[in-house]
């Protein structure tokens, strides 16, 4: 353990491997519901909403839903949140300063990307971005930390 560092709050190294895998189950699975347009049969079920409004508006009530997005969201959000706390292979402190940047950078990329579709995009465009915004914060960070460790890596050879 590092002294003086907080990485005892990241996961596990393994986790990361797992995040991935599940990430990418959970982008399939998006893309299948809404990309291919799917919702099997199978995943139709009966749910508890604390408010649902489809046909009528309910309140904490069971509900007949397909599962499908909520299944690949929560895949998608899991696979994420692994990648985004687990332990590099070996952890060093410049670690945390290259995890900071990537935060402060990524809150001013999606604050950016935010600001450019509320001006520019309209209707269902603005909806289909508002659900993929509950991602860009962690899907920045990743992109930006990857980036910044692999031009560290880059620099030290």
């Amino acid at each position: 353990m590092l002294e003086g560092t907080s990485d005892r709050y990241l996961l596990p190294y393994y986790m990361q491997k797992a995040g991935v895998i599940i990430f990418i189950i959970g982008v399939a699975a998006l893309y299948v519901r809404f990309g291919l347009g799917i919702k099997p049969d199978w995943l139709e079920i009966k749910v508890f909403a604390f408010h649902s409004a489809i046909f009528e508006t309910r309140y904490f009530a069971f509900v007949s839903n397909n599962v499908s997005e909520e299944i690949g969201m929560l895949l998608t959000g899991l696979g994420l949140f692994l990648l985004t706390l687990s332990r590099e292979k070996k952890e060093s402190k410049i670690f945390w300063v290259l995890r900071a940047k990537s935060f402060i950078f990524s809150v001013y990329a999606y604050a950016c990307l935010f600001l450019l579709c509320v001006i520019f995009i309209y209707g269902w465009g603005f909806m289909a971005f508002m659900g993929l915004s509950l991602f860009l914060p962690l899907i920045c960070y990743n992109v930006i930390f990857r980036f910044l460790l692999y031009k560290q890596n880059h620099i030290r050879v």
